[in-house]
């Protein structure tokens, strides 16, 4: 939908009506939220002495949660899961056209399924996490992205790509879904609204990260452009020279 509104009405005008758009739905489910009783818990559920353990024994405020290490950590977490995430989601398309060798239409397609990921991972994770403690929940979905972000780079089959990247936005889903009940383990779920939201500049600046890499991406290959022969930037050998570079950048940053 974004790229249609871009397409017909220009970027700044499409941020405005998506801005508008997000705005209405927010504050409409907001009218639908409210704190629960004092000591509720579901009907029927008792936590483990485990669960218990891991809990906050009291509900820390944002200035006390910022002075212990276990904030800056779980800042640092959400840092590196965000990062892994969004760094497939820019270049899904390219990723799968260049490895895959596939076209437009069907790279297109492949985006489209492997994106349901990121919606399944948030609940997925999120009840594993019930089950199994936060603490290993985020040890495997780390253990997940590594193993899948080593052997990306050597998958050409687009059924096989678009199930490990299904993966892959799991697990960047799961980080989103999973790390405010992190949060409230550590910190007491009274004030877990401004704590949790705070720790959310960690993907602010996983998007700066990004955007860094990219624009030196991007000026290695102008670089490429001005540095080739002059026969080579008139006849389109440079042309060659530069996909040559483009493909290997790419699997470097995958890697």
């Amino acid at each position: 939908m974004a790229t249609r509104l871009i397409q017909s009405v220009g970027v700044l005008a499409t941020f405005a009506y998506l801005g508008i758009a997000y705005f209405i739905v927010a504050i409409i489910a907001a009218l639908f939220m409210q704190n629960p009783p004092e000591g509720w818990q579901p009907e029927g559920w008792t936590p483990t002495a485990k669960q218990t353990s891991e809990r906050a024994t009291h509900d820390y405020v944002l200035s006390e949660a910022l002075k212990t290490w276990q904030w800056w950590v779980l800042w640092l977490i959400l840092f590196l899961n965000t990062t892994t995430g969004i760094a497939v989601i820019s270049q899904e398309a390219p990723i799968f056209q260049e490895l895959t060798r596939v076209s437009a239409i069907v790279a297109g397609g492949m985006v489209g399924i492997a994106s349901l990921g990121n919606a399944v991972g948030r609940v997925f994770w999120a009840w594993t996490s019930d089950l199994v403690t936060r603490r290993v929940t985020f040890g495997a979905m780390f253990v997940v992205q590594v193993l899948l972000f080593w052997f990306l780079p050597q998958i050409t089959a687009s059924s096989i790509m678009t199930i490990v990247t299904f993966v892959i936005l799991m697990c960047y889903g799961g980080g989103f879904g999973t790390m405010p009940a992190f949060t409230a383990d550590y910190f007491g779920s009274k004030n877990v609204g401004p704590i949790y939201g705070l720790m959310l500049t960690a993907w602010k600046f996983c998007q700066c990260l990004r955007a860094a890499l990219h624009r030196a991406h991007a000026g290695d290959h102008r670089e490429l452009r001005r540095s080739a022969p002059r026969p080579c930037r008139c006849d389109g050998c440079f042309d060659s020279v530069a996909d040559h570079r483009q493909t290997t950048s790419t699997r470097t940053l995958i890697l």
